[in-house]
């Protein structure tokens, strides 16, 4: 397999500011080598998405701008329009013709993902379903906030491929696993492990485990998530579903398979 990084950030080095990379690992030498490189940002990258359809990348950069990129070479697509802000984060549509961008000053933009021109009316895309979902404004999200101000700022947000889970971290190193939707303020599972700020939180494809990233610590940590229940050494979890929300798929399924072997135990005695 193949790693996409978009380079830049460190004060001391901005030799790779603005780069975007693809690297594999070598069958031959066993050792990481760079497969494609380009560089159209002028300034660190933000946040790097790949399209649903995994042809193309959006590159989101300090330096104001998003860039569309063909994800086989690395050749440049289209450039969105700059907007005021830096943007932070990015999610693709899942028909791949619209980008969200959420910005430093904690804006929603859009952006056309063909042209990169600027979605002006946002009732164009309030129906269009988005692939990913790490933007920490929105209605669904919410109730990540506090009530309150508490001078912490949400720094990143990830929903589980499946979209039963919200993870969230903040300026404080606060992580927290809860249920997604997140409408209203909820009581949420806390993960300690970072001392400060945290850039980063993604939940892996399988929904086994959440990678977070630290700021200044520039430490990476992983967290094993264990399903309802107990955990591998038999501790048991506590659980509150939101009962505010209709019940995921999946564990409405669970529970119907419960009821038939209770139902099936019944009969034979």
């Amino acid at each position: 397999g193949a790693i996409l990084c978009g380079c830049g950030g460190d004060p001391m080095n901005s030799s790779k500011d603005g780069a975007l990379v693809i690297i594999e690992l070598s069958a031959a030498s066993g050792e990481l080598e760079i497969k494609a490189e380009d560089r159209k940002a002028k300034k660190a990258i933000n946040d790097v998405k790949v399209s649903p359809a995994q042809d193309a990348v959006a590159v989101a950069s300090e330096d104001g701008r998003c860039y569309i990129h063909d994800i086989r070479d690395l050749s440049l697509r289209t450039v969105c329009a700059k907007v005021a802000s830096t943007i932070r984060t990015l999610d693709w549509s899942e028909d791949g013709k619209y980008l969200a961008g959420t910005t430093r000053s904690f804006d929603t933009v859009w952006f056309d993902a063909s042209d990169g021109t600027l979605v002006a009316t946002p009732a164009a895309v309030r129906d269009v379903a988005f692939a990913t979902t790490t933007s920490p404004l929105g209605y669904r999200t919410q109730g990540l906030w506090p009530a309150i101000d508490d001078g912490a700022d949400i720094q990143s947000v990830d929903v589980s491929k499946d979209g039963l889970l919200v993870a969230k971290g903040d300026d404080h190193g606060h992580i927290e696993v809860g249920f997604f939707p997140c409408t209203q303020r909820k009581t949420m599972l806390p993960a300690p492990g970072h001392g400060s700020h945290v850039s980063k939180v993604r939940f892996t494809c399988d929904r086994a485990h959440l990678i977070t990233t630290g700021v200044f610590s520039r430490a990476i940590i992983q967290y094993c998530l264990h399903p309802l229940g107990v955990n591998k050494d038999g501790v048991g979890v506590v659980v509150t579903p939101d009962r505010d929300l209709p019940p995921h798929a999946s564990l409405a399924r669970e529970k119907i398979g419960d009821e038939g072997d209770q139902g099936e135990e019944k009969k034979k005695e």
